[in-house]
Order: C-alpha cells, then structure tokens, then sequence
C-alpha cells in the first residue's frame, strides 16, 4: 500500500513540525530545534522502507541533540541520549505507522 501524494505531504509536514523537537540539553532556555524529514516516496509497509525511515529518524535526533563540544560530561552524554530518545518517540508517535514504531521497539530491545 502506497500513500497517496496528497497524504504524504501532510504526514511530511506533520512529521516535519514534530519530527525531533528536541530540547538542547545544554541551554537554560529551552532552545527547541527541529530537522524536516520527508516521508515522500516510502511505502511505510514495506520493512525496507520502513528501516530506512527509521533510520533517517535517528540521525536526525542525533543532528539535533548534539553538543557543540568536542567532549562531554556523563551528565551531559545522559542528557543527550534523553533527548535523541525523546525526539524519536515523538517523531514516531506523530508519523502514526505500526511498521516504523515495531522496528524501533526492536532497536531498543536489541
């Protein structure tokens, strides 16, 4: 099954509103940043495209998430794996696909 043209770009846009919002770890303001992930050309039930996705989703949280530091703390590296995990927990939950959810439950369990 194919999303239509139209669907995509409304899971595109959802997805890219939400896709990693992400609370930088470091600063006091709450700085959010975010990073646009098209879903456009995926057939999300197909385990192939279902991984790539996945795939791109976890950089992006990583993208996001990153210290501008060269080292970090423990503190800081614990702040950092919330946040990627966070980011793509709310990624997936706005992306609303069974496919993707169930191979990063995998991930997580592995």
């Amino acid at each position: 099954m194919t999303l239509s043209k139209t669907l995509t770009t409304i899971f595109a846009s959802t997805v890219a509103l939400a896709m990693v919002p992400a609370v930088a770890a470091t600063q006091s303001d709450a700085h959010v940043k975010s990073k646009e992930i098209s879903i456009a050309g995926y057939d999300l039930t197909r385990v192939a495209d279902a991984e790539a996705l996945l795939t791109k989703i976890e950089a992006a949280a990583k993208s996001v998430c990153k210290l501008d530091a060269n080292r970090e703390t423990v503190r800081e590296r614990m702040l950092r794996k919330s946040c990627e995990d966070e980011a793509i927990a709310s990624a997936l939950e706005k992306l609303d696909s069974p496919q993707v959810t169930a191979l990063a439950f995998e991930d997580s369990q592995g």
